[in-house]
């Protein structure tokens, strides 16, 4: 038998169901588990055109780290949840470190927050905020240009600034 010290990342399809209770077979505690994320479509290793392609392409994979190595966050797949932190920032919870690109609209006030390629774990999501100047938050996934959206609806202009922190998007007012 051999030990783990420490597991802290995990990429997985959905097949990761599977792996997990396997792992866990290991007497790997679950809280060992660091940020797994699905990339399905987003890296497939074979062609998904053939029947063999896709059956190389259903994969769970394990990356294991021991105390003595720091894991870099891997790129994220799905948004989460959004938080608010205070009354001047929020944050957009991914399941890593994820890309984005803003857009204002000032009728009425509110923050369009694109990020492409990644996903919505479960379906259309809103979050009354009701802080600072974030009323709520509403995510959705868009099938045809496959990228999620985040509407940060404002109570009026505010001069905000967004950045990618870890597996967060964070906004915060300047």
């Amino acid at each position: 038998m051999y030990a783990v010290t420490n597991l802290v990342r995990i990429t997985f399809d959905p097949e990761v169901m599977s792996g997990k209770p396997c792992i866990r077979g290991l007497r790997v505690p679950a809280d060992k588990f660091y940020m797994p994320v699905g990339y399905g479509e987003m890296c497939p290793i074979a062609t998904n055109e053939t029947d063999k392609g896709r059956f190389r392409n259903r994969r769970v994979e394990f990356l294991l780290y021991t105390l003595d190595s720091v894991p870099e966050m891997p790129d994220g797949t799905a948004v989460k949840s959004v938080e608010v932190v205070d009354a001047s920032t929020v944050r957009i919870v991914c399941n890593g470190k994820v890309k984005f690109t803003t857009k204002t609209l000032d009728d009425p006030y509110r923050l369009l927050i694109d990020m492409p390629n990644v996903f919505l774990l479960d379906g259309t999501l809103a979050f009354e905020l009701n802080r600072g100047p974030y009323v709520r938050a509403r995510v959705g996934y868009h099938p045809d240009g496959k990228f999620t959206r985040t509407v940060l609806d404002l109570t009026g202009p505010v001069d905000l600034d967004v950045q990618a922190v870890d597996n967060y998007v964070v906004v915060k007012v300047k």
